[in-house]
């Protein structure tokens, strides 16, 4: 429950807040997807400046199945570092939030968040914003 929906029913107690409950549901889920779509953006952002950067043949269409890491990704362990650094760098100016991804946390994840880009947002999304 949300801390509005706290509030509202702190000041209406008797009130039924079940509409309210659905209606900040569907807005949170709304807030949520759109956050998810900026990320994947700015994650298909930072790989096509790196990859213009350093003349890597990106695939014609950049989708959440991309790798990041291993498999076909076609960055090595720099690309990646530099890749990181816009990511964190783009969040900041769009959401106006300072995040770290190359942490102690983000780096003992049983699977790491940089496979791909759907990974990567998952996490972000997930546990940053």
């Amino acid at each position: 429950m949300s801390n509005v929906h706290e509030m509202w029913r702190s000041h209406n107690p008797t009130l039924n807040t079940n509409w309210l409950s659905v209606t900040l549901t569907v807005k949170e889920n709304k807030m949520l997807e759109t956050k998810r779509e900026e990320v994947v953006k700015i994650i298909k952002k930072a790989f096509t400046e790196v990859g213009d950067k350093s003349n890597i043949n990106l695939p014609k269409k950049l989708d959440e199945e991309t790798r990041i890491l291993g498999g076909n990704s076609p960055f090595d362990s720099m690309h990646v570092v530099n890749i990181i650094v816009l990511i964190e760098d783009y969040i900041a100016d769009t959401f106006n939030l300072n995040i770290t991804l190359a942490n102690e946390h983000t780096m003992s994840q049983g699977k790491s968040p940089f496979l791909s880009i759907r990974t990567l947002t998952d996490y972000i999304v997930g546990n940053l914003i």
